[in-house]
């Protein structure tokens, strides 16, 4: 399946104005897994936050050189702001550096493990690459971080259908997926289930 049909958070870009850098949906739980030293969060000033948002503003209106400068230049200053790593990712993606992307979304994720954009792209980038065992394991732990996010589900039920052909469970998340969606595609999944159930 082309990377087209892997669906990315709407708003990858502002995802991570929070200090855990989780993601506008995400929804922390008690479950989540956290490495057995725990990862000090932090804290950024208003000025830091102002220009972390300013840089947004700026990969919003596409000017994507000004926006890698400034982020690159809060990643040199605050190395612990997985949020300028993830939109670095977005850039270089945006401009075919694959493995530019990828390395900036597995800094973010060592940065914070729960970072949702970081855990979604990363799961696309090992989709692609044929490492459908590692995409699983980061899209299950975005269900962790965000158990109430359409995309995670969307993610997981293309995965377990085309790539892992684990029909159970495709239909279980894509049922998920159209109890969470709002998207004009929920029909389309709905069609998917259907097809499923047959088989």
């Amino acid at each position: 399946m082309p990377l087209t049909y892997f669906k990315f958070l709407t708003i990858a870009l502002m995802s991570v104005m929070v200090l855990a850098c989780a993601g506008k949906n995400a929804r922390p739980v008690s479950s989540v897994s956290v490495p057995s030293k725990a990862i000090e969060r932090p804290v950024f000033t208003p000025e830091v936050l102002a220009e972390y948002k300013a840089s947004v503003e700026a990969l919003k209106a596409g000017n994507i050189e000004i926006a890698k400068r400034r982020f690159s230049s809060l990643v040199k200053i605050y190395p612990l702001m997985a949020g300028a790593e993830v939109n670095l990712g977005i850039i270089a993606d945006l401009q075919q550096d694959k493995t530019a992307a990828s390395a900036h979304f597995e800094r973010a994720l060592k940065t914070n493990p729960s970072n949702l954009d970081a855990l979604i792209y990363s799961a696309s980038y090992q989709q692609e690459a044929g490492l459908f065992t590692a995409a699983e394991q980061h899209l299950l732990k975005a269900e962790q971080v965000a158990p109430n996010s359409d995309i995670v589900q969307y993610n997981l039920g293309v995965l377990y259908e085309l790539y892992l052909q684990e029909y159970e469970r495709a239909i279980e998340h894509y049922q998920r997926y159209v109890e969470l969606s709002n998207n004009d595609d929920a029909e389309k999944v709905k069609r998917w289930i259907k097809l499923l159930e047959r088989k």
